[in-house]
């Protein structure tokens, strides 16, 4: 199971990261910057197969194919968000992990504007 392989991936990138924090702290930093981008990496490959079966199941379900491409982003900005948020705190950098955190969020509040103005457009025209 892959979610066994990424266990094992961060669990040993954080030991080996505790054991040389002490002499050498950039490094360490590095190391779980290293492991967290493979992390990253392999999610990317998840999505884009949720991506596709959710675009197959389009023919079952009609849905705008515009709304899968909003969601499939606010998933995507909200992942990287976080990812360089927590990396941000690791190095001691929380005033930039929380820039981070509201940019992610402003960020998300755009992409779904056309959403939130579709919808009210929509109750506008069952109520009117």
């Amino acid at each position: 199971m892959d979610i066994i392989n990424i266990a094992i991936l961060a669990i040993t990138g954080t030991v080996i990261s505790l054991l040389i924090k002490q002499t050498r702290p950039e490094l360490a930093f590095v190391l779980i910057f290293v492991c967290s981008i493979m992390i990253f990496s392999f999610g990317i490959s998840k999505i884009t197969s949720v991506i596709e079966l959710i675009k197959n199941m389009n023919g079952y379900i009609d849905i705008n194919e515009k709304y899968i491409g909003y969601i499939v982003r606010i998933i995507g900005i909200s992942y990287v968000a976080e990812i360089a948020s927590d990396l941000c705190k690791d190095a001691g950098h929380g005033a930039m992990a929380s820039q981070v955190e509201i940019f992610g969020k402003i960020s998300i509040l755009a992409i779904s504007m056309p959403v939130v103005t579709a919808l009210i457009e929509t109750i506008t025209d069952m109520l009117g």
